[in-house]
């Protein structure tokens, strides 16, 4: 820059490329913040369903479990009732023995008669 006698030397301004560099600038920022709010606002959201879905998950697991226990639970009560039955037989034959057996101490038969 020359000085020219009698004048202050100017300083360089903002020149319009610098302000456009500044304006490009705020704007890409701008870009940049609403881009980070979307993308935030969508981990948001997935962050949200993820519980769900696990909720979701372990709720058809449970209700597995219940079938299969309920499903054992049956299959043992069938074999309690077999096993019962098989008693009660039991019982009726080893009445009727007992009755026989008192029958025949009052009929004395012991070869005494």
């Amino acid at each position: 820059m020359r000085r020219s006698k009698g004048r202050r030397a100017r300083r360089p301004g903002p020149t319009i490329g610098l302000l456009y560099w500044l304006c490009v600038d705020v704007e890409k920022t701008i870009e940049f913040i609403l881009n980070q709010a979307q993308t935030e606002a969508i981990l948001a959201r997935v962050a949200q369903r993820r519980p769900i879905r696990l909720g979701v998950r372990e709720a058809r697991a449970e209700r597995v479990r219940r079938q299969k226990a309920n499903a054992e639970f049956e299959e043992k009560i069938i074999q309690l009732a077999a096993a019962q039955l098989e008693t009660e037989e039991g019982l009726r034959n080893l009445s009727k023995r007992i009755d026989a057996f008192i029958e025949s101490m009052h009929r004395g038969a012991n070869g005494h008669q």
